[in-house]
């Protein structure tokens, strides 16, 4: 059975980008750690996890590129992916 962050990948059609604008190293919802000498780049919409299953990578993109939450009720709080 695929994990939610799996399912959220495949649902949002998170994809390598044909553009250099539209991606998620651009995107608002990006969030970067530096840790232990390296950087993990993390989605807030996914989940922030110490997981390799909630990493993204900066040359993709998905359909909530850039989105504004607010404007979509059926999110309604922070995190897309919920426990």
């Amino acid at each position: 059975m695929p994990s939610k962050y799996q399912l959220f990948k495949l649902y949002q059609n998170y994809h390598k980008s044909p553009s250099k604008d539209m991606r998620c190293g651009t995107c608002r919802h990006l969030k970067t750690y530096h840790y232990h000498g390296k950087y993990y780049h993390k989605c807030k919409l996914i989940g922030e996890s110490s997981s390799a299953a909630t990493d993204i990578r900066l040359s993709y993109v998905c359909n909530m590129w850039n989105k504004d939450l607010k404007d979509l009720p059926i999110f309604g709080g922070s995190n897309v992916v919920k426990n």
